[in-house]
């Protein structure tokens, strides 16, 4: 398993008491103590503990330990061998972890959170449009015009906030299935009071039907699965997030977008490397982060062939002020002042990474519909190998090399398409006949005040 350079944040306590633990035991406990909730007024110490193996998993579950321990029944990690496990404090779960011999690894359960700066259009963020509307981040990918294939069986899956059934320019459930892992009572896939879901929804999936605005992909022909891993307030847990994964590729999914992020942790880690030694299929994409600065966000940052970061421009093809850039930013997209559906038949403008990530998955999931037999390292090869590098005073990035803020470059649909060979069906002409990337040499924006990233909100 590899470390990811963030990972090892200890308390100074974890440091004191690492000698006594078992040599096998790869224990990470993350800066910043434990977290309060704000209902019931206690530090929530909750933990992800993987045992070493299936049979220890449920022999553990078996006993009568469980019984005494507080389990999070509610949360089912044993796909990956793994309980979340609730210790009155930190010193208490360390104590436990040392007297096993059947752990491998424990991590707090942190908080994780969407990745999106949202500014609406009107005070209640409910504008109706009279006549359909193509946002420019859906000219600026080139999506417009590639069909996507029909039973193809590439199904894409969103984890988020929910889903606005019943919107006036989003899929139905004819193709729908759903489920939900948050903190939320009832967690409905269904629905969506926190509005981000529903947003990301639209520019994946909104449909061509003369009103509001269009997806990537617009046809409403390609099966979606809807994962609530995100709460009312647009949080969640690591552990809720793990098992949305998990429920993505049980269902069928090829495509997973995640439009948020949080701390490091090694647990993401264990879960790609699981996958990857089962042979899974299936392209994980996450937003990079909105913390203007060079820190890491997980799970985008997890360093797999099976994940990939998206970093964030805006409609002149310059980066966004508030998008992280590292050495794990794979690919850009647009992402600032992106117009999208919301709840109640409603369209607002949200800026984030989580407003590009959207359209990096999309155009994953339309091109792999011409390549149903393509392999994720097809697909992500294609996305990288077409991605155009913008460019100009004081910066110009060369095409065909990594920078760590736009990664290869920004998305482009209609070149994917072609670099993954002759075999596609054809392309019809685009509506718009304006230049997708605009590269000239110009004086840099003057950005905004860089801020921390969005505050976690409490579940």
């Amino acid at each position: 398993m590899r470390l990811n350079k963030n990972t090892l944040h200890l308390t100074a306590f974890f440091l004191a008491s690492i000698a006594s633990l078992p040599a096998h035991v790869s224990a990470v406990l993350e800066k910043g103590g434990t977290q309060a909730g704000p209902d019931d007024g206690e530090k929530i110490q909750n933990y992800i503990v993987r045992f070493i193996d299936a049979e220890s998993c449920q022999s553990f579950v078996d006993t009568a330990e469980v019984q005494q321990l507080d389990v999070n029944t509610g949360t089912n990690l044993s796909f990956m061998n793994s309980q979340v496990l609730k210790f009155s404090s930190e010193e208490d779960a360390i104590a436990w972890v040392a007297k096993r011999k059947d752990v491998q690894l424990f991590v707090k359960d942190e908080r994780v959170h969407t990745m999106s700066e949202e500014t609406h259009n009107s005070q209640d963020g409910r504008v109706r449009t009279m006549s359909e509307e193509i946002p420019y981040g859906i000219e600026m990918v080139e999506a417009l015009g590639i069909e996507y294939v029909a039973d193809s069986g590439i199904k894409a899956c969103i984890i988020d906030t929910g889903y606005d059934l019943g919107h006036e320019d989003l899929p139905d459930d004819t193709l729908m299935s759903g489920g939900g892992t948050c903190t939320n009572d009832p967690c409905d896939w269904n629905e969506d009071p926190h509005s981000h879901g529903t947003h990301v929804a639209g520019t994946m999936t909104a449909l061509t039907n003369d009103q509001g605005v269009v997806g990537v992909v617009s046809s409403g022909s390609m099966p979606m699965h809807i994962e609530r891993g995100l709460n009312n307030e647009g949080s969640g847990y690591m552990s809720g997030i793990l098992q949305s994964m998990h429920n993505c590729v049980d269902a069928g999914a090829k495509v997973v977008n995640m439009s948020l992020g949080g701390g490091p942790t090694t647990i993401f880690d264990l879960f790609f490397a699981d996958l990857e030694n089962e042979g899974t299929e299936v392209l994980f994409v996450a937003a990079a982060g909105n913390g203007a600065d060079d820190s890491y966000s997980f799970p985008a940052s997890v360093d797999s062939g099976l994940m990939m970061s998206v970093a964030c421009v805006d409609i002149n093809s310059e980066q966004c002020w508030f998008s992280q850039y590292n050495d794990q930013v794979d690919i850009a997209a647009p992402g600032y002042g992106v117009k999208s559906t919301i709840p109640n038949d409603g369209y607002a403008t949200y800026s984030g990474t989580s407003m590009s990530s959207p359209h990096v998955a999309a155009v994953a999931a339309l091109i792999w519909s011409h390549h149903p037999t393509a392999t994720v390292a097809d697909i992500r090869g294609a996305l990288e190998s077409s991605a155009i590098q913008p460019g100009g005073y004081p910066d110009y990035y060369s095409q065909g090399e990594r920078n760590d803020k736009f990664g290869w470059g920004i998305v482009n649909a209609k070149l994917a398409l072609e670099a993954l060979g002759p075999s596609a069906p054809s392309i019809s002409p685009s509506p718009t006949l304006n230049p997708t990337i605009t590269i000239q040499p110009s004086s840099p924006p003057t950005p905004g005040p860089p801020t921390a990233s969005p505050t976690p909100a409490p579940p």
